[in-house]
């Protein structure tokens, strides 16, 4: 990447610990972001491209899973989105994609749409 990404996930409770688990795009293990205790709703954290020994990664596709627990230990269940502008709308054998942040995403994986 060598920019700062935003990580963006809904919590449904508070949680008295979160972390962020970052992988490659063959399921490898980048590193781990602890965000500490974080409030019920969306939230975001940032991730500036490095892997856990402080290299910066190679361009590609990373995802990330968000893990959570409440005070009691409970783990939290998060979903896990992306934000960014639509920069054109495409069909292609019937389907239509959103192009975000260059990538391009089917129709049916969107939630929400909102205007800043």
């Amino acid at each position: 990447p060598g920019e700062i990404q935003s990580l963006s996930y809904e919590l449904p409770e508070d949680a008295s610990g979160v972390s962020i688990d970052i992988f490659d795009s063959e399921g490898n293990p980048v590193i781990t972001i602890n965000a500490g205790t974080q409030s019920a709703g969306v939230n975001t954290a940032r991730w500036s491209g490095v892997d856990s020994k402080g290299n910066q990664v190679a361009e590609g596709t990373y995802t990330f899973k968000v893990k959570g627990t409440n005070s009691a230990g409970e783990t939290i269940d998060s979903e896990t989105f992306t934000s960014g502008v639509v920069s054109e709308v495409v069909f292609e054998n019937g389907i239509s994609y959103a192009v975000v942040n260059g990538s391009k995403i089917s129709a049916s994986e969107i939630s929400r749409v909102g205007l800043d």
